[in-house]
């Protein structure tokens, strides 16, 4: 069977009763928003498929990049799209090595191109392998692309690369197309296939290969009509169900693995049945009652029933969200369209093609439908570290993407997600959520702190030191304002100005005076109250009092504490500044840098890649000025080894290690001294640094962040490195794919 799985196969067709919103590819999917129009793709992009101009792999949708305001349907093949503009033309992307995408070339197209010929009259399209086939309103069918074995219906086996009239069809009211063979519903219910034959998949009792189309066999008063790999299923008017063709993986439904020339009836459906699609060795149908079953291949959980159990047996699926609208099936995996937008994808999830935000390459297995995750509003607060970030939302919800492998997420699993996924128990109240290196915080509005993931040196706060893939409140917190996470250790600040933190303590991480790990919060002594900002670093922390001093703890080993010194400090100490009274502070890895009252911004600490700004790349132990930033900085942001300031004027600037395009300048050159992060488009609110990443959170909620991505941490639903800012999961929502999450 392995064998066979290497001719990656796409089925068609659908209810012809509407147009297809949805369709599942060889490693790919789209859907049209039924509201607007708009239409998103996910999945494997290596060819264009996705049509965003990218060729990017994606596990959470992604707009095509057209201007094509809105559309009526799509279809997808193994590795091309096509869909019907609702002003009628065709347009279709990705690969195009057999002319499939009708516009008389073999170029691959990265962005919908026009097919030639079809700018109106089109009722339907379906696609196969490397094929593609539209049924006109006229009841004549176009097909182009792979001509072998005669699957264009032209009499010839030669490709085509734009569209040309099968033969003998001239009253058809529904397509369907398979891996190699295409077939047509006429209007009498009587039905027309042709092309490979080698199983029987035509229907006409042979296994000869047919160039021009033949009628098959049997008395069946065809509905509807979807192809498979090499298998073919249609549905008669009262809704019962016949297949033929392969079925060595039972996708007949038939109860054998015995191949059929002919149609046979599948009597576990009965009747009423109304939707039904083909995968390449499964098959679905939505029986009467609205119970949707799938049967055949099932190794990598395609028929959704939670096994990889394969069934000659029509099944249930588990857990598919009622009332179903659409249906579609792909090479290995099944995605539907219930009420209100709601998608879901359940199989092979390699290349992110089951929508679900996880872009691991291990093929993870998706064996129930799962629903495409996401953020439900804007952005409130957004915090980095090194691979996971996590966000607060408007309505109070807690957010997390990235390395799960501790549980750092919080959605009480292990799996690296690439798009937001919701921090479980924290989707109200939340004023505020921050990632550390393992573990995460959320501040609630009445006060609390909750706390997950890692908890080795007790970073969690719940007096153990248990890992919680589920977050528990820290203990003896109940006036917090604000919470920060460093790399194993959290600190919160009080409404009445105090500080507390949690977590290893080596360096004196959690200002105590001494260097005992501590399970539960400890006071940070001598801040004397009156704390009014608070940032959180790698493994020191600095505070603003509101005389406007600056105190700083924890590890010093570059100056980072900002005393004059590079002794770790076990207490709060006043930065080597008496000249200046500040506003903000930001501590980083090895350095730190704050905003005075008059605007300017300076640094202090490691300098190794001209993180501080200054010109230079020396050391500093007490703040130096940042060169051009004396006046007008409104915030400022430290990630591992770079910064970045927010100016009054909107226009952000970054400077230090630049490897991974974290300044956002589109180089690869450090800056000892600020440049504009040119590519930033929009109201910039706030500017967050992770590790070797970057966000900028825009006005209405929205982000964008550029630089390292290797777990997904940026959110765009890919696990490539990102050289420009691109919009944070604006294509999701944790049950609506098409209300925009992060986006505008």
């Amino acid at each position: 069977m392995l064998n066979f799985l290497l001719v990656p196969l796409l089925p068609a067709g659908a209810n012809t009763a509407s147009a297809a919103t949805i369709a599942a590819g060889g490693y790919h999917s789209c859907a049209i928003d039924d509201t607007t129009g708009e239409m998103r793709c996910w999945g494997r992009d290596n060819l264009g498929q996705l049509g965003d101009g990218k060729s990017v792999d994606r596990s959470a949708p992604v707009a095509v990049s057209t201007s094509v305001p809105r559309w009526l349907s799509v279809a997808t093949g193994e590795s091309h799209s096509c869909a019907i503009a609702a002003n009628g033309p065709v347009y279709c992307w990705g690969y195009n090595a057999f002319g499939q995408l009708g516009d008389g070339t073999l170029t691959n197209r990265q962005t919908p191109v026009a097919v030639a010929g079809l700018n109106s009259g089109v009722r339907q399209l379906a696609l196969g392998s490397h094929h593609s086939c539209a049924l006109m309103h006229s009841g004549k069918i176009n097909c182009w692309g792979n001509g072998a074995n005669g699957r264009l219906g032209s009499g010839q086996t030669t490709n085509q690369a734009t569209p040309a009239e099968v033969l003998t069809v001239t009253d058809a009211v529904a397509i369907g197309v398979g891996g190699g063979h295409s077939c047509a519903v006429l209007a009498d219910g009587s039905m027309k296939c042709w092309g490979l034959n080698i199983d029987g998949q035509v229907g006409d009792g042979t296994q000869t290969d047919r160039a021009i189309p033949v009628f098959v066999s049997g008395n069946i008063t065809a509905h509807a009509i979807s192809l498979g790999g090499f298998h073919s299923c249609a549905l008669n008017t009262a809704g019962a169900l016949q297949c033929w063709g392969r079925n060595a993986s039972g996708q007949l439904g038939d109860g054998t693995t015995i191949r059929r020339l002919t149609p046979v009836a599948i009597g576990a459906i009965g009747s009423g049945a109304s939707q039904l699609v083909t995968g390449a060795y499964h098959s679905c149908v939505l029986a009467s009652g609205n119970v949707l079953k799938c049967w055949g291949f099932n190794d990598t959980g395609q028929l959704g029933n939670g096994t990889v159990t394969g069934s000659t047996v029509p099944l249930n699926v588990v857990n598919a969200t009622a009332p179903i609208l659409a249906l579609s099936a792909g090479l290995a995996h099944t995605c539907l369209r219930s009420s209100g937008n709601r998608i879901q994808c359940w199989g092979n999830g390699d290349y992110g093609r089951t929508g679900t935000g996880d872009s691991s390459a291990s093929s993870p297995l998706v064996s129930l439908p799962a629903l495409i995750s996401g953020l439900p509003a804007g952005v409130a607060s957004l915090s980095l570290r090194s691979n996971t970030s996590c966000a607060s939302t408007s309505p109070g919800s807690a957010h997390c993407w990235g390395l799960n492998s501790p549980g750092q997420i919080g959605d009480g699993g292990v799996v690296r997600h690439a798009g937001p996924r919701n921090v479980a128990g924290q989707q109200s109240a939340v004023a505020g959520a921050a990632i550390g290196d393992a573990h995460g915080c959320a501040v609630k509005t009445n006060g609390t702190v909750w706390c997950w993931g890692s908890n080795t040196y007790g970073q969690i706060g719940d007096q153990t030191t248990l890992a919680r893939p589920i977050a528990v409140q820290t203990v003896g917190i109940t006036d917090a304002v604000q919470v920060g996470t460093g790399l194993a250790f959290s600190c919160a600040r009080t409404a009445a100005g105090a500080v507390w933190c949690w977590g290893i303590n080596s360096y004196g991480h959690l200002g105590d005076g001494s260097t005992t790990n501590r399970s539960q919060p400890v006071a940070v002594v001598g801040l004397n109250g009156g704390v009014v900002a608070l940032s959180v670093g790698d493994r020191h922390a600095c505070a603003v009092r509101s005389d406007g001093s600056v105190r700083c703890w924890g590890y010093n080993n570059l100056g980072q504490v900002g005393d004059g010194s590079q002794t770790n400090r076990l207490v709060p100490v006043a930065i080597n500044d008496g000249f200046s009274s500040y506003v903000a502070v930001a501590a980083g890895n090895e350095h730190s840098c704050g905003i005075t009252t008059d605007g300017q911004a300076k640094c202090w600490g490691s300098n190794v890649y001209g993180q501080l700004g200054d010109g230079s790349n020396v050391t500093r132990s007490s703040p130096a000025g940042v060169t051009t930033l004396t006046s007008g900085v409104r915030q400022i942001a430290t990630g591992d080894y770079h910064s970045c300031a927010l100016l009054s004027t909107g226009a952000l600037k970054c400077w230090g290690r630049n490897n991974l395009y974290q300044l956002g300048d589109d180089t690869v050159a450090n800056r000892t001294q600020p440049v504009t992060a040119s590519t930033i488009a929009g109201d910039i609110q706030t500017v967050v640094l992770g590790m070797q990443a970057s966000c900028a959170v825009l006005s209405g909620g929205s982000a964008k962040c550029w630089g390292l991505n290797s777990n997904g941490q940026l959110g765009n639903g890919s696990i490539v490195n990102t050289r420009i800012p691109e919009p944070v999961a604006q294509w999701l929502r944790d049950d609506l794919i098409f209300r925009d999450g992060f986006a505008p």
